[in-house]
C-alpha cells in the first residue's frame, strides 16, 4: 500500500473526528481544532506524494504510467497533478480543503455570523470534504499500483497527450478547478444557512433567511411612489421626471440592500464572487488553448465539456442579478443550480458520458458524482419545504428601469442556461435509447442562444442607465430599427444575425461608459461597470469573429510551390526534414515518443514577410498530430495548418517502426 494512500485514509479518519467535535460542540464551537489541521496536513502530504511520483518517474503508479514519461518537460510533470484523471480530483479536493481552512481561520465571533449558523456551515462543508476524500479513496485512487509489487515495474510511461503539452494547460485546468471548488463551497455555505433557518423556524410560521432592517426604508419609498401616483394626470414631462427621480431613489435603496446583504452573508458573497472570477478566467484560457492547439481556427466549438463549463458561469451571473431583499429562495436556488452544473460538468468529464477532446474514458465515477448531486438536491428541496419559501417570486417593478432590467437579465441568462443544458442532455438521452453515439450540432446552440443573448445585452444597457422606462423603450425601438436595417443591407458583415446584434452591443457599451461619471469614487460599483463593459466587448468580438472568418479550403501543394491566398503569398520550402524524438514512451515496448516531419514556410503579406515551420508528428500512443502556425497582424490572424494524409501517416509510422526515413514530396 502506497504511503500516499495511507495519508488519504488517515485524512478521512481525522475529518470524521472533526465532524464529531463540531456536532458535540454545536452552537458553541471554537473552530480551531488539531484534528482539522491534521487532516489538511495529511491531504497536503498526499498531494506532494503524487507530485514527487511524477517528478521522479515512479511508473509503478498507474497515474504516472498513463500520463507521464521520462522525457516529459518538468513543467508538464508538475501540471500532471491537475491533468490526470485521479490526481486532478485530488487537486480539486485540496483546493476545497484550503477554502475550508480559510473559513475555519476566520473570526467566527463576528456579530454578522451567528454561532449556530457557523457550526452548521462547518459541519456541512466538512461533510462535502469527507465525501471528496471517500470518492478518491474508493473510486479514484491516484496511488493505485499498475501491477503487483512482485513484478518489475515498467521503466517508461505512455506519455502525456500532446494536445495537452501547451503553456495554457499549466493555467487553464487549475483555474477552472478552483472556480468549481469555490462554487461548491459557496453552495455549502448557503445550504448551511438554510439548515440554521429551518432549525429555528416555528411550527406554524415561516423562517427568515435575511434581515428585516429595511422595512421602514421600503415603506418610505413606497410612500414616495404613492405620492407620485397623484401626478397621473400631469403632462408626460412631469411623469418622466418623477420616474427618473424614483429610479435614483430605488438605486440608492438597492445599494443599501447590497450593503446589508454583504454584511449578513460575508462568506457566501466573497466565495461566489471569487468563483465567478475564476470560472470567467478559466473559460477564457480554455478558448486560448483551443485556438492555438486544436487546429480548426476557432476558440469555441460548443464541445460538450467546454459547454458544461459555461453552465455554472451562467448560473452565478444570474445569481448576481437577483435583488438583495427577497421573500423567496431564488438566490439560494441559483447557487444550487451552479453547484449541480459543476457536478454535471465533472460527470461529463470524468464519466465519459459524451465524447469530447476534454473528457476521460468512461468511468463509474460520473454516476457516483451525479448521485451525490442528487442527494444534495433532495436536501435543498426538503429545506425549502421546511422553510415554506417559494423558489421564485415575480417581484419586478415595471415602473423602475433598474428592476425591469435586472428581471430581464436574470431570465435571459436562465433561458440560455436551459438551452445549453438541453443541448447537453439530448445526445445523452439519444445514445441511451439508440445505442449510437450522438452529438448536438453547433447550429443548435447558436440559433437558440441568440434571442436570450440579445435580450441580455438590451437589459445590460438598462442596468446602466438612469431614465424612465418609456424613454428606454423608445431608445430600444430605435436601436432595433437600426439593427434590422443593417441586417437587411447585410452590412457591415455577411452574417445577418451579427449585423442585427451589433447595434445593441454598441448601445450597451455607450450606456455603460455613460455610467462611469456616476460611480467615480465607488470601488465596488466601478468593478461592476468594468465587468459589464468587458462582457459587451467579448460579445462584440464573438459576433464579429463568427462572420469574419475566411476559409481557403484544402490546398494541395508540393515542395517549392507558391500560392496566393487572401492577399498573402505562401511559399513552401524546397525540402523537408524527417527525424525521431530523443524522448521515449511505452507501447508494448520502448519506442521514440514521436517521429516528426518539418517543412519550412514563408508568408509574404503587405505588412511583413514571415518565416516559420509547419510540422506533423506521429505519436505511437496518440496517432498523428499537427500544431497550426498562427501569424498575427493588426487586422487579422493568418492560420495555416498541415492536413492529415495517408502518405504522411505511412511515412511517419514507417520511420517510427522500421527506421525508414525517406520524406514524401
Amino acid at each position: 500500500m502506497d504511503i500516499g494512500y495511507i495519508f488519504l485514509i488517515l485524512a478521512c479518519i481525522t475529518v470524521v473526528t472533526d465532524l464529531v467535535l463540531i456536532a458535540v460542540n454545536y452552537g458553541k464551537f471554537r473552530p480551531l481544532h488539531l484534528t482539522f489541521f491534521l487532516s489538511i496536513a495529511l491531504l497536503l502530504c498526499a498531494y506532494f506524494r503524487i507530485l514527487v511520483a511524477f517528478l521522479t518517474d515512479d511508473f509503478s503508479l498507474k497515474e504516472v504510467f498513463l500520463y507521464s514519461s521520462s522525457g516529459l518537460p518538468l513543467m508538464f510533470k508538475i501540471a500532471n497533478t491537475w491533468i490526470g484523471e485521479s490526481s486532478s480530483l485530488l487537486f480539486m479536493c485540496l483546493v476545497f480543503a484550503l477554502s475550508y481552512l480559510f473559513l475555519r481561520l476566520s473570526d467566527s465571533s463576528s456579530p454578522s455570523v451567528k454561532r449556530a449558523q457557523f457550526s452548521s456551515m462547518l459541519f456541512l462543508i466538512a461533510d462535502v470534504f469527507l465525501l471528496f476524500l471517500i470518492v478518491i479513496v474508493i473510486v479514484e485512487n491516484p496511488f493505485e499500483s499498475i501491477q503487483p509489487e512482485s513484478i518489475q515495474p515498467p521503466v517508461e510511461g505512455m506519455g502525456l497527450n500532446p494536445l495537452l503539452q501547451n503553456v495554457w494547460v499549466l493555467i487553464h485546468p487549475p483555474v477552472l478547478f478552483i472556480g468549481y471548488s469555490l462554487t461548491m463551497f459557496s453552495f455549502s455555505i448557503a445550504l448551511a444557512r438554510m439548515i440554521t433557518s429551518a432549525a429555528t423556524a416555528s411550527p406554524g410560521g415561516t423562517a427568515s433567511l435575511s434581515s428585516e432592517c429595511f422595512d421602514d426604508a421600503d415603506a418610505n419609498y413606497a410612500g414616495v411612489n404613492y405620492a407620485d401616483a397623484n401626478y397621473a394626470g400631469a403632462i408626460d414631462d412631469v411623469k418622466d421626471e418623477r420616474d427618473e427621480r424614483n429610479e435614483r431613489n430605488l438605486s440608492d435603496l438597492s445599494s443599501l440592500r447590497n450593503k446589508e446583504r454583504r454584511e449578513e452573508r460575508p462568506y457566501e458573497e466573497f466565495t461566489v464572487l471569487l468563483a465567478w472570477l475564476f470560472l470567467s478566467l478559466g473559460i477564457s484560457l480554455g478558448g486560448l488553448w483551443s485556438y492555438e492547439v486544436l487546429g480548426w481556427g476557432g476558440y469555441w466549438a460548443w464541445d460538450p465539456v467546454e459547454t458544461a463549463s459555461l453552465l455554472p458561469w451562467l448560473a452565478l451571473t444570474a445569481y448576481f442579478h437577483l435583488s438583495a431583499k427577497r421573500d423567496d429562495i431564488a438566490r439560494e436556488f441559483m447557487l444550487f443550480i451552479a453547484f449541480f452544473m459543476v457536478i454535471f460538468a465533472s460527470a461529463l468529464t470524468r464519466g465519459g458520458l459524451l465524447e469530447s477532446v476534454h473528457a476521460f474514458a468512461r468511468s463509474p465515477l460520473g454516476y457516483v458524482i451525479l448521485i451525490f448531486g442528487a442527494v444534495m438536491g433532495i436536501l435543498f428541496f426538503v429545506l425549502r419545504i421546511i422553510l415554506r419559501k417559494p423558489i421564485y417570486m415575480f417581484d419586478v417593478d415595471v415602473r423602475s428601469l433598474q428592476s425591469l432590467s435586472r428581471f430581464i437579465v436574470f431570465w435571459s441568462l436562465l433561458l440560455a442556461l436551459i438551452v445549453c443544458v438541453a443541448g447537453e442532455l439530448m445526445p445523452i438521452a439519444g445514445s441511451m435509447l439508440t445505442g449510437v453515439e450522438m452529438k448536438t450540432q453547433q447550429e443548435f446552440f447558436t440559433k437558440w442562444c441568440y434571442p436570450p443573448t440579445i435580450a441580455f445585452v438590451i437589459a445590460l444597457a438598462g442596468c446602466n442607465l438612469r431614465m424612465s422606462v418609456k424613454r428606454f423603450l423608445l431608445l430600444t425601438a430605435f436601436v432595433s430599427a437600426l439593427g434590422a436595417a443593417l441586417a437587411f443591407l447585410k452590412m457591415p458583415l455577411p452574417n445577418t444575425l451579427a449585423n442585427f446584434g451589433i447595434p445593441f452591443l454598441c448601445f450597451a457599451a455607450l450606456a455603460i461608459i455613460s455610467n462611469f461619471t456616476r460611480i467615480i469614487g465607488k470601488a465596488r460599483a466601478l468593478g461592476t461597470i468594468l465587468i459589464h463593459l468587458a462582457i459587451v466587448i467579448i460579445l462584440l468580438g464573438v459576433f464579429v469573429s463568427s462572420s469574419a472568418e475566411q476559409d481557403s479550403g484544402d490546398i494541395k501543394v508540393a515542395l517549392g510551390d507558391e500560392v496566393n491566398v487572401f492577399n498573402a503569398k505562401i511559399r513552401i520550402g524546397d525540402e523537408c526534414q524527417l527525424f525521431k524524438s530523443t524522448g521515449t514512451v511505452y507501447r508494448a515496448h520502448i519506442l521514440p515518443e514521436y517521429t516528426m516531419l518539418r517543412i519550412g514556410i514563408s508568408i509574404n503579406t503587405s505588412h511583413h514577410t514571415y518565416k516559420d515551420t509547419l510540422w506533423m508528428r506521429y505519436y505511437p500512443n496518440y496517432e498523428l498530430l499537427t500544431r497550426p502556425l498562427i501569424i498575427s497582424e493588426p487586422a487579422r490572424d493568418i492560420y495555416v495548418s498541415m492536413k492529415y494524409t495517408d502518405t504522411l501517416y505511412n511515412t511517419l509510422r514507417n520511420a517510427m517502426m522500421f527506421g525508414e526515413a525517406s520524406p514524401p514530396s
